[in-house]
């Protein structure tokens, strides 16, 4: 599933698009630095602590995008698990 169907897919709750479109752009990261951790879908933070200060800031930054595509709702709400 793509990340602009993921946020675009109304059936989907906030806190699910959040976990997917992260997990997304975690699995897209991983294939592009490490073609050998193919497999994985999450980033440890040993490859953070590998990653030049440049890579961290492509990585926030793409996050914050994702972030802004979503409503705006308290965190509190995202972790109460609230739909």
């Amino acid at each position: 599933m793509d990340v602009r169907e993921i946020i675009a897919d109304p059936a989907l709750s906030i806190e699910a698009k959040v976990i997917l479109v992260t997990g997304e752009i975690g699995k897209q990261i991983l294939e592009a630095e490490h073609e050998e951790s193919r497999k994985q879908h999450f980033i440890s933070v040993g490859d953070i602590e590998e990653m030049t200060t440049h890579e961290l800031a492509d990585l926030l930054s793409n996050v914050v995008l994702v972030l802004r595509r979503l409503p705006d709702v308290p965190m509190r709400q995202l972790q109460e698990g609230h739909p």
